[in-house]
């Protein structure tokens, strides 16, 4: 006797797709409600855990209702600040302290390695733009430092400073010169001048010089005779031959001055560079072209003491950023003692702290120097330590820190991924169990309406 196989009969099939429906939407509900709650608290709700469990349950009630409609506005409104609100905890439950270390690690180095090289790259095009500043300006330096030199040597025929010398060659010429010249007082005033001259006291003997001649050219021009005109033409001769011996004398530091602009330009071409000793050299060799009063404009010598103290300061920079070029290995074997640590939170806050000294002390170079860039590069490096160095991280700033795929790795990223693809999974499968057991009730009512209203057949 063979025996039938029973098939289960339509309704319990129908009643167990109901029950399987019923425990997913109620399951993935629960944990995407649970987990946007978590998420309010983080974002919204700081310290009131009752507003965001409302807050959440609004959001998945929003997300069933609208269930039905997939182009509906509210749906995924009520879907991204659901999947991305649990996301946030899954990826913080994804990424224990032990696992973020690691994350940390690899960005932080990654960008790192990055960073130096560039900033190395900006500092050399920068030094050599202001090696071609300081040239310009030490070319138009050394030029005003000739044109001192030739002119105090050009052309002066007055070789005498001393007083007796003069009288005797005023004595000699007596018929040209009126009367008792030798008490004029543009006379004295000549003997005067000589004397400070010949005395090194430049500074009256300029001043002297200056108002005589002044008094002189309108003396010539009103003079009453020929004698007295002659007299007077002889004397402003005289005190212009003076006055460039005056000037002679003041631009002797011209030659210095040259000296320097040449000394500094060799300098600055040689591949170790005293930066100390050239910021003093700067300030020496503009001091000695302001006192001797070339003839270049001061905004220039400005320009070129500024572009030296800038050169000074970039090649201290490109020093030390080589210099923690070769402290890696050392670095590397700090960080390694830090993070082997038994505590995996004790471990990261240790390899947080060395990473934290090395980006601070690189910050400080930086910002203390004239770098073009140092703005963009600091910013950088403030975003590097806001990103993985804080002591104490939500799971936002860690679902942040991981997503940084290129500077911490797919590997690494891989379950911040699959935990926002399982948020997005709890909240599609809540809707879907919804949607599917409405539509099993639905059909499950028509086929009770239509049994109920077929007549029954009599045997």
């Amino acid at each position: 006797m063979k025996l039938e196989k029973k098939e289960p009969k339509p309704g319990m099939r129908t009643e167990t797709r109901l029950w399987v429906l019923s425990f997913v939407f109620v399951l993935a509900s629960f944990l995407s409600w649970y987990s946007t709650q978590k998420g309010m608290v983080t974002l919204f709700f700081v310290g009131q855990a009752g507003l965001a469990l409302l807050a959440s349950a609004v959001v998945q009630i929003t997300e069933i209702v609208f269930s039905g409609s997939w182009k509906s506005f509210s749906f995924w409104l009520a879907f991204l600040i659901s999947v991305s609100l649990s996301s946030f905890q899954f990826v913080e439950t994804s990424y224990p302290a032990g696992q973020f270390r690691e994350v940390a690690e690899t960005g932080v180095n990654h960008i790192y390695t990055e960073l130096l090289p560039k900033i190395q790259k900006d500092a050399a095009a920068q030094l050599d733009t202001l090696r071609t500043t300081v040239f310009s300006e030490l070319d138009a330096l050394e030029a005003a430092a000739a044109d001192a030199e030739g002119a105090a040597s050009s052309g002066n025929i007055f070789t005498t400073t001393d007083a007796e010398d003069l009288n005797s060659r005023y004595a000699q010429q007596t018929s040209r010169y009126p009367k008792g010249y030798e008490n004029d007082i543009m006379f004295q005033n000549l003997l005067t001048a000589a004397a400070l001259v010949h005395s090194g006291d430049t500074q009256n003997a300029r001043l002297l010089i200056e108002q005589s001649l002044g008094a002189l050219d309108e003396l010539v021009d009103i003079a009453a005779t020929g004698r007295q005109k002659a007299f007077y033409r002889d004397i402003r001769t005289d005190f212009n031959g003076l006055g460039v011996l005056v000037s002679q004398q003041e631009n002797t530091g011209a030659a210095a001055v040259s000296a320097g602009a040449k000394a500094m330009r060799s300098a600055l071409m040689q591949g170790t560079l005293d930066t100390a000793a050239l910021r003093a050299d700067a300030d020496t060799l503009v001091a000695q072209a302001m006192a001797v009063e070339l003839p270049i404009d001061t905004a220039k010598l400005a320009i070129l003491r500024d572009s030296v103290l800038d050169f000074a300061a970039l090649v201290e920079l490109n020093t030390r950023l080589k210099e923690h070029q070769a402290e890696q290995p050392a670095l590397a074997q700090r960080l390694a003692a830090a993070g082997a640590a038994e505590d995996d939170q004790q471990a990261l806050e240790g390899v947080q702290t060395v990473w934290r000294e090395e980006l601070e002390g690189l910050r400080a170079e930086i910002a203390a120097s004239p770098l073009a860039n140092r703005d963009k590069h600091l910013t950088t490096l403030d975003k590097l330590t806001g990103t993985y160095l804080q002591t104490a991280c939500n799971s936002i700033q860690i679902t942040w820190a991981v997503l940084h795929i290129r500077q911490v790795g797919i590997r690494n990223a891989l379950p911040a991924i699959g935990s926002i693809l399982l948020a997005a999974l709890l909240d599609l499968s809540a809707s879907a169990a919804f949607e599917s057991a409405k539509e099993l009730r639905r059909q499950r009512a028509k086929e009770r309406f239509f049994e109920g209203t077929q007549p029954k057949t009599l045997y």
